[in-house]
């Protein structure tokens, strides 16, 4: 539970990195975005390794595999989407709304994601 604690903290840190980057616009402040970098990558890290764990403890259900993979997918959105607005060139406004979307559907995934693993526990 601790570590399942610590990721959603991780991922809140990224968040408001995030939104801090956003509120002071390009170009970015170089240690703010090198933390908000670190800690997403951290934040994404630290969710494989407990839902792998979850996994571990019980026999997932599609249903509980489908939501990590799309938990996985949104995940990937967002480190893409990011790596493109950190670009010195213009880059699209869907790109950027993607970014700032997909922190929101990535937190409910990952929610529902370990809700339906520690159901099955």
């Amino acid at each position: 539970m601790l570590k399942l604690a610590g990721t959603g903290v991780l991922f809140l840190l990224a968040i408001g990195t995030g939104a801090w980057l956003s509120s002071q616009g390009k170009p970015f402040n170089t240690a703010v975005l090198t933390i908000h970098k670190l800690v997403g990558l951290v934040s994404a890290v630290a969710a494989i390794i407990v839902v792998r764990g979850q996994f571990r403890t019980v026999d997932p259900s599609t249903a509980v595999i489908a939501m990590a993979v799309i938990t996985g997918l949104l995940f990937v959105a967002l480190f893409v989407t990011g790596a493109l607005l950190t670009l010195d060139s213009p880059v699209s406004d869907i790109v950027a709304t993607i970014h700032k979307v997909t922190p929101t559907l990535t937190l409910v995934a990952a929610v529902v994601t370990i809700y339906l693993l520690i159901g099955r526990s």
